[in-house]
């Protein structure tokens, strides 16, 4: 099976104006959410390769979606600032919401990980 390379345009029309809700791995469409999967497994080789990859954009965008929109106490037009171990971080366990909501669905066992989901990725500060 291919799957085909993530369109970043559809992505930004699936976030852009809406909740945080929007960027939950449990709410992507599936065909979207293993594309997601594999460029966040893509990123991850070309890290510890230290290569470059251009699959960062849709995943990274989805991170950033739901950094900045997931605290309601954060003011929406602040900068949101992060150094490059922040922004590891953030993939490795966007990597692992969106795994194990994908895992959820092809064994047909899904669960609601929205809670752990919004405490990982809240902005201190």
């Amino acid at each position: 099976m291919t799957i085909p390379k993530t369109n970043l345009d559809d992505v930004a029309n699936l976030i852009s104006g809406k909740p945080a809700s929007a960027a939950y791995p449990r709410n992507l469409p599936l065909d979207l959410l293993t594309q997601i999967s594999r460029d966040l497994r893509t990123c991850e080789v070309a890290m510890n390769n230290q290569e470059h990859t251009d699959t960062f954009a849709a995943p990274f965008a989805l991170i950033l979606h739901l950094v900045s929109n997931s605290d309601p106490k954060r003011d929406q037009s602040a900068e949101l600032t992060f150094d490059e171990k922040t922004a590891f971080e953030w993939f490795q366990k966007f990597t692992f919401f969106v795994e194990s909501e994908l895992v959820g669905r092809i064994v047909g066992v899904p669960r609601d990980r929205t809670d752990e989901l919004l405490h990982e990725f809240r902005v201190k500060g």
